[in-house]
């Protein structure tokens, strides 16, 4: 889509609804050729007048079924209810039904002078099309809210009708029959109900929203009953008197809860264009009027916001996402792509949701687990009143520690929300219990007045006295703890991942990451590589032992199941946390898309056992490391000689210095390494990607 787009380049909103319509089986073999004439590349013919008057706007091309409807109208003079058979035989694809409808076509086009060969052709590009287009879809119970206060039943809305929309009034097209379909009602909390199909989109406070996907907490957009009953008691006064009607300049807008969406039967069912608002209110209720232009709607909005305030919508998004991990995973990978800055949660700089500061986005309060809403209350409004907390002491001695205990303040620390004030979140951590105390006694001490009236009195110089030792500040946890910190309290990783050290090692054996995993096809042999976040063991009916796994890799996860014959081999590494190879193929059954294990071992044991190797030839015989010349080549050179020292083996190293001009190799004397993945990933975790070789044995 997004490549058809670019090739497009839209200007208008109409492009951009017909290549959402255009992009399904079927009609996007012409998405190529709608590009074409967009541009004036191909020429735009019409089989018939009619095709020229109904698909001016498409470029020649039927796209919507109201078009196919319009076009046997003008050509065969079918009926609006002939032409909607017409429409339903062809995408169900009923070929007794369209045989008739064929007959029926070319003998009225016959009728009104039409050539047999160009209604053939028509028919055709009828028959291909007309099973793709979007329906649009309400009862004929409904009633329309006019612009002038009155009401009109759908059916009877005309072109012309200025008819009432959340926007204001605005001109529509006359009604037009969708065809016999399946329909639901939806009530709403304040007892307004509307019949419709189920994907019928209605607006809310998140945008739109198909009937049966609302949640009980959307809040939908309706028109206010008591606005409404003054407008309708005007116009009816106006009429009376024998005055014309004026139009609602502003639309009384209220909104009300969800309260079910169930099914009501199989009837026909109705619509009509409100070009420009593309939506109008139907019971009261505010509804869109086309699928379509309701997607592409929403697309623009979003690629508009997305591209010129990219910090907000992002922002924005991660918001509207914080109850889905893997989606909050996937747009920070998306924002980190963008070269936008997410960072952790701050408690001197968050909000409750995502917010912005600058070009970076600040985690929210709200997505820290044990932090809830009383205690969120708390923290920022004593911050609004007293600045920013100093000390983590400062904070527990001016927040409410009825609200803020310790295992919000646990949580804080380890989703790194106290990072800005300068200590290791291990010391933090460590500190946690006399912070504790010492903030409820002062606060014990402020509320019985202890000390009051001295606080009105300057401070007195303090007197010289004995220097107090000072705690040591306790290092901070190793990554892997830091990052499983995170991973606990948010749900997923910020300030890294402990995948990431391994992403080169992992890409030489030609990783499936959990993202690309939606294009290989069924059955393909994929390898993945991560660590295990979930694990289910069971057994089946004979008695051996298996498992479902949940994979985890630097994009999302993945569901794996291992049978019972690589599970024997491979249950003692499924329960750690050590990052594993899975290699297998993808099956798509009853409960999604998952990936059925042949081969599960750790990195190491897969790199040793020829996971790796076997593309590169044997035994490693030198292993070669790029550093670029400069001040800091010094301190490069002692990290990677301490690096060495720690894996000592029998493989030597050779440095190859990066000067202007030339590469310098030298031997590292009395210097050899064991090439393990550990060696590796902290080489490349110094010097970057690529700046680490192997060579092996029988390499050509």
């Amino acid at each position: 889509m997004r490549e058809a787009l670019r090739g497009l380049r839209p200007e208008r909103l109409e492009d951009v609804i017909a290549m959402v319509s255009l992009y399904r089986p079927g009609p996007m073999e012409l998405i190529p050729d709608f590009i074409a004439r967009r541009h004036g590349r191909a020429k735009i013919t019409y089989e018939h007048p009619a095709m020229e008057t109904f698909t001016r706007e498409t470029y020649g091309i039927m796209v919507y079924q109201e078009q196919i409807m319009q076009i046997a109208s003008e050509m065969a003079g079918f009926t609006m209810g002939e032409a909607d058979t017409l429409r339903r035989a062809m995408g169900k694809k009923d070929r007794e039904l369209m045989a008739r409808q064929r007959e029926k076509f070319i003998a009225g086009c016959k009728e009104r002078h039409t050539a047999a060969a160009k209604a053939e052709r028509v028919w055709e590009l009828m028959e291909k099309f007309a099973g793709y287009g979007f329906n649009k879809c309400l009862s004929a119970d409904t009633m329309i809210e006019m612009a002038d206060g009155t009401r009109k039943p759908i059916t009877a809305v005309r072109d012309g009708d200025l008819v009432l929309t959340k926007d204001g009034p605005f001109p529509a097209s006359r009604v037009r029959p969708s065809g016999v379909r399946p329909v639901g009602r939806l009530r709403l909390a304040n007892g307004m109900s509307v019949r419709c199909t189920s994907d019928h989109p209605v607006f809310t406070q998140r945008g739109w929203v198909n009937a049966e996907d609302l949640a009980d907490t959307d809040a939908v957009a309706v028109l206010d009953v008591v606005a409404a009953a003054d407008l309708r008691l005007a116009a009816r006064r106006r009429a009376a008197a024998g005055q014309p009607g004026t139009s609602v300049a502003e639309v009384p807008i209220g909104w009300s809860s969800r309260g079910s969406f169930t099914p009501d039967g199989v009837e026909p069912t109705y619509d009509f264009e409100v070009p420009g608002a593309h939506s109008f209110i139907a019971n009261g209720i505010a509804v869109h009027n086309s699928h379509a232009a309701a997607y592409a709607l929403v697309a623009y909005q979003t690629a508009y916001f997305k591209a010129n305030y990219p910090v907000e919508f992002m922002a924005a998004l991660l918001t509207s996402e914080m109850g889905d991990t893997d989606k909050i995973v996937k747009y920070i990978d998306e924002c980190r792509a963008m070269g936008l800055r997410v960072q952790p949660p701050d408690v001197n700089v968050s909000q409750v949701r995502f917010s912005v500061a600058g070009d970076t986005i600040r985690f929210g309060l709200a997505a820290i687990k044990n932090v809830g809403e009383a205690a969120m209350e708390s923290i920022l409004k004593t911050r609004a009143a007293d600045g920013a907390f100093k000390t983590l002491e400062d904070f527990c001695a001016r927040v409410d520690l009825r609200l803020v205990n310790r295992r919000v303040i646990e949580s804080l620390v380890k989703a790194g929300a106290f990072d800005s004030l300068g200590l290791t979140r291990a010391h933090l951590l460590s500190t946690c219990d006399v912070a504790l105390e010492s903030g409820q006694r002062q606060q014990r001490e402020r509320a019985e007045g202890q000390g009051s009236f001295f606080d009105l009195l300057p401070a007195a110089p303090p007197a010289p006295r004995a220097a107090e030792p000072v705690a040591a500040v306790a290092p901070e946890w190793d990554d892997d703890q830091r990052l499983a910190y995170e991973k606990e309290v948010l749900g997923f990783y910020v300030s890294g991942h402990p995948l990431a050290r391994f992403e080169g090692v992992a890409e030489s054996l030609g990783v499936t990451s959990s993202a690309e995993l939606a294009a290989r096809s069924h059955g393909a042999r994929v390898t993945l590589f991560g660590h295990v976040a979930g694990l289910k063991e069971t057994a089946t009916k004979s008695g051996n032992r298996m498992a479902f796994l949940t994979l985890e890799d630097m994009a999302g996860t993945v569901e794996v199941t291992v049978f019972p014959e690589p599970y024997r081999a491979a249950a003692a590494w499924l329960r750690g946390r050590e990052p594993v190879v899975v290699r297998g193929r993808v099956d798509d059954g009853d409960k999604g898309r998952v990936v059925l294990a042949e081969d599960v071992r750790p990195l190491e044991q897969s790199l040793g056992a020829g996971g790796g190797r076997p593309r590169n030839g044997g035994e490693p015989t030198a292993c070669r490391v790029r550093i670029r010349g400069g001040a800091d080549a010094e301190a490069t050179l002692a990290a990677l000689r301490r690096l060495c020292e720690e894996h000592p083996g029998t493989v030597p190293v050779f440095l190859h210095l990066l000067l202007p001009g030339q590469e310098v190799v030298v031997r590292a004397r009395a210097v050899a390494v064991d090439v393990s993945e550990a060696l590796l990933a902290k080489l490349e975790s110094l010097l970057g990607a690529g700046a680490t070789g192997v060579d092996h044995a029988g390499r050509p």
